[in-house]
């Protein structure tokens, strides 16, 4: 799309309110939604999660409304229990030194209608533009099972070194519980008796803040396929 339709783009959705506002929440959303369909095992945005340590907590909340976010969800989930256990294991922090991707596509979106907007003159847009990429702030807290959230490994292993082993074991059991969701998405391994899907939810309040106990409600995979 070039410039002047951008621009057309804006200013209609200017009489919905901030046209800047509403185009970079929808463009961090459609990132979430493609993630979920397509990106999942994409090696670019797999290496910003693990920069990242995850999604923030409101676009969380947004991939696990997705369809098919179990599975997308314990695919990242487990590649990121895998990082955190080798950081422990290596003796480095585990902290974010990137910002949630969605929040990233999001300030570019931003970034880009400000460039096209230049100097003329568009009604409704808020004070608030340009604003900085929000900063990836880690979940901290009790324990989620045995696992701590990433947010509390650092103070938690600075107080008691023995603590990094035990986080370790725990990241790297709940890996394993992650790798079961996976499979029971494989065809070949639907019929198995199942039902630790909780160990998603679980691994998303420890990366992100969520609430493990609150899950979007759906089918298994073989109740949605059938027999």
């Amino acid at each position: 799309m070039n410039d002047r339709a951008v621009f057309e783009d804006l200013v209609r959705e200017s009489a919905l309110g901030c046209a800047l506002c509403r185009r970079s929440r929808q463009a961090g959303d459609r990132s979430i939604a493609a993630f979920a369909y397509e990106l999942v095992t994409d090696p670019v945005l797999r290496a910003e999660l693990r920069r990242s340590l995850g999604f923030c907590r409101a676009h969380a909340i947004t991939a696990a409304a997705q369809t098919g976010a179990p599975l997308a969800e314990s695919i990242v989930c487990a590649d990121l229990c895998a990082h955190v256990a080798r950081l422990l294991e290596t003796g480095r922090p585990v902290a974010a030194s990137g910002p949630c991707p969605a929040c990233l596509v999001a300030a570019r979106r931003e970034r880009h209608d400000l460039e096209t907007i230049g100097g003329r003159r568009l009604e409704g847009v808020c004070p608030s533009h340009p604003r900085p990429v929000p900063r990836r702030d880690l979940p901290c807290g009790p324990p989620i099972g045995e696992a701590l959230p990433v947010g509390s490994l650092g103070p938690a292993v600075r107080a008691d070194p023995g603590e990094a082993g035990r986080q370790r074991a725990a990241y790297a059991a709940l890996q394993r519980r992650l790798g079961d969701v996976i499979q029971h998405y494989d065809y070949r391994f639907r019929e198995q008796p199942f039902d630790d899907f909780g160990a998603t939810w679980e691994a998303l309040a420890l990366f992100s803040g969520t609430d493990p106990h609150d899950r979007p409600h759906g089918p298994s995979p073989s109740e949605a396929t059938g027999p």
